[in-house]
Order: C-alpha cells, then structure tokens, then sequence
C-alpha cells in the first residue's frame, strides 16, 4: 500500500545503483567495520616473487599457493612454480636466488593462469603486502585474457598494524615478534608458510569482526592439481651474517611512504634484507633503487626515503647501551652502499683505552720505548717568531731589530 493520501500512485521502487565503470579489483580488503561479508574461510597463502616494481612491466617469476582450511592450517597440495618471464630476465638475482637458467624451461603465467585461479575460489587470499601482490596477479590475468572476479582478501600488514604494536611490519619482524622463523632470500613457498604461520595469531587477536565487501566467489571447475615445479635453486646468501644490524632492522619504525605504497615497502623490504645479510653491496642496493626508479620515483623522494631510513636506523641504534667502532663501521656501510657516504660522519667513535703504564704487570717484559712527554698546559708563545718558550714582550728577534722599543709588552695568555 502507497504511504501517501489515500488514491495516490505508490511511489516507484528506488533503481539499484549502476555498476561501476572501469575493471574490477581482484582483492577486497577485510576490515573491522560492521556491514560487510562475514568469510569465516577457508585461505590460501599467496606469495610471489618478481622480477622488478612495476606490475604493467615486470612480470612474476615464482608464485606459491598454499591453501588453509578455515583454522588456517594446511589444507591440500600447494600450487608451486617458476614463471618464465619474457627475455628470461629475473631481476636482482640477489634476492630470490633466481637465474636466467633456472626459468628458461618454466612454462609461462598464461600457461598456469587457470591453475592459479583454482585455489583461489572459494577462499580468502592472505598475503604480506597484498596490494603488491593484487597488482602483480591483476596485470599477469589481464595480458592471459581471463577476466577474474573480486575475491575476499586479507592483508598481513595491515592486519598487524591494527593488533601489533611492532615499529615496523616487515616480515622479519612480525616473525620475530610473534617468534617465527624466517628464512631470507628462500622461495616464494617459504613466505607462503610464514604468512600461514602468522596468520592464526592475526586471526585470534582479531576476533570475529573481520568483513569484507563481497562474499567468497564460486568454485567453478577449473582445472585442479599443483602446477608442476621447475627446479628451484637454493638460496645463495645464508641467513644472517651480522646479527647486530638484522636486530637494528627489526626496530627501525616504518614510515608514511612505507605504510601508504607498497612498492615502496617492498623495496625497503628487499633493501633491509639486504643489509640484514652484513653483505653490503653497493651494485645492489643501486639496482634496487634503479627497479624503484623504473615505477616512476624521482631521484629526489628516493633520496628522501633512504634518508628516512638510515635517520631511523640512527634513532634505533642510540636505543642501545653503546655504540663501538664496530657498530659504527656498520652504519657508515649501510650509508655509503646507499649512495650518502657522509650521513652518519656526525658521529665521533669513542676514545681507545689509555695503554698500560711499563711495569704495571701487563706486559711480560718492560716496555724500552719511552712514553711521549706530556705538552705543557699553557706553554707561552710568541706572536712576532711563532716559537714556543716566551712571550713577545720577551721576544729576542724584536728586541734586536727594534732597539727604540722602551714599553714591554704585557704578556697574554695563548688561544
């Protein structure tokens, strides 16, 4: 019945909104408001590595899928494989591990495109910089021609930066915080597992208010079954190297670019990596500035955010109870494999011991060489022959050449 006086027409339904213009996105992000979808499960652990920054110009290299039911333990076979990219370029070998040759015979993404859309349906999709990760998987979908709906997703970071008071959410260090092991410059596999591991703690602290915008999609019968692998290559750099300053790392707090681009963190997740090995190459932290360079970054705010960076680094290292010259030395490298040599020449090493006095029973025999005299507190010196000893009232050069001189110069104390 109409609500209006009695013989007026029922005023018309309202219209559904029209679709939006423009291609869907591939993840919609979970959240804690009220009103959304309520996708209780189950996951799948997304982690892929690529050859560079630029989703519409780079290309994945390694993708790994690992599926979860919905307590986020493991649930079936993972999706495990190399990628060829065009011209077999794979970008900083240094961080994945990857060369030339070990993708060459690696069928390509438009090959797999199906299988990797296969466990995907039906879940929620967890990745650690997951919109990175939507852009990289959005761009290799497009150029395979196969439209992919919007699916549920959860972002890692994200999710720690609600729940986890940490300075920054790297992987190393949401794997030191909720004690995970961390395994640098492994196999997309790897992340996979740690993101798997990661994610149950998120998940309990989180509660059940987590919403997304639209529901999980429909399993449709693709084709199943892990891709088959291509040999993967071990990592060539161990762990860590210089524990100091992977510790450093960990507290160095994040910043406003990190937070809001994930290009941007994920350069300064493979630039820490890189430092965290103790290995420090100049040629490599310049090809990853290069990789952000090439996503249209000026010269100007990559400087600002290395800057950023090693100020943080500072700010961590003081927390410390004492710097040496070892620690120092470390942070002088990180400054100059970053292209600013002189940022951390503010700081002075700390004095050296005095060395033992001879005969004081550190030594096994007396020292013969004598010790330096000590200079005298206030020599005086003279301001007309610059010689140590008088004052230039007593001055033997100028009494000599200036015999009318009758008033003595009053004697000053030197500078």
């Amino acid at each position: 019945p109409a609500d209006g006086p009695a013989g007026a027409p029922a005023a018309p339904a309202p219209k559904p909104p029209a679709p939006g213009k423009g291609r869907a996105a591939l993840f919609a992000y979970g959240t804690r408001r009220p009103g959304g979808h309520r996708v209780p499960g189950p996951y799948v652990a997304v982690a892929v590595r690529t050859n560079g920054l630029t989703p519409m110009r780079d290309r994945i290299i390694e993708i790994a899928a690992l599926p979860l039911d919905s307590t986020a333990q493991p649930d079936g076979k993972p999706l495990v494989s190399l990628l060829e990219p065009p011209n077999a370029e794979v970008g900083p070998t240094f961080l994945h591990g990857l060369e030339p040759a070990d993708v060459r015979f690696a069928p390509s993404f438009a090959d797999l495109a199906r299988q990797v859309l296969a466990p995907l349906e039906g879940r929620v999709v967890v990745a650690h910089n997951a919109g990175l990760v939507e852009q990289f998987l959005a761009a290799e979908f497009l150029v395979a021609g196969l439209l992919v709906p919007t699916h549920p997703a959860l972002d890692i970071s994200a999710m720690a930066r609600e729940v986890i008071a940490t300075p920054n959410y790297r992987l190393p260090t949401l794997a030191a915080h909720l004690r995970q092991r961390y395994r640098r410059g492994g196999a997309a596999i790897d992340e996979a597992k740690l993101v798997a591991a990661l994610l149950p703690t998120l998940l309990a602290r989180c509660g059940d208010s987590l919403t997304y915008p639209v529901p999980a999609t429909p399993v449709h019968d693709l084709a199943r079954g892990a891709a088959r692998p291509a040999p993967r290559p071990r990592p060539v750099h161990p762990d860590t190297v210089e524990p100091w300053l992977a510790g450093l790392m960990t507290r160095v707090s994040a910043s406003a670019h990190e937070t809001n681009d994930p290009r941007v963190a994920a350069y300064l997740e493979g630039l820490t990596d890189v430092v965290s090995r103790g290995r420090i190459v100049t040629a490599e932290t310049g090809e990853l500035a290069g990789m952000l360079a090439r996503s249209g970054y000026p010269a100007s705010r990559i400087r600002t955010i290395l800057e950023r960076l090693l100020e943080s680094l500072r700010i961590a290292a003081f927390e410390e109870a004492r710097i040496g010259p070892a620690q120092l030395r470390h942070l002088r490298a990180v400054a100059t494999s970053v292209g600013i040599p002189t940022y951390f020449d503010d700081l002075i090493p700390p004095k050296a011991p005095p060395a033992p006095q001879p005969g004081s029973g550190s030594f096994s025999r007396p020292v013969r060489k004598p010790l330096p005299l000590p200079a005298p507190p206030r020599a005086p010196r003279c301001g007309h022959c610059l010689v140590v000893g008088h004052w230039t009232a007593n001055c033997p050069r100028l009494r000599g050449s200036r015999s009318d001189i009758v008033t003595p110069v009053s004697p000053i104390d030197p500078i």
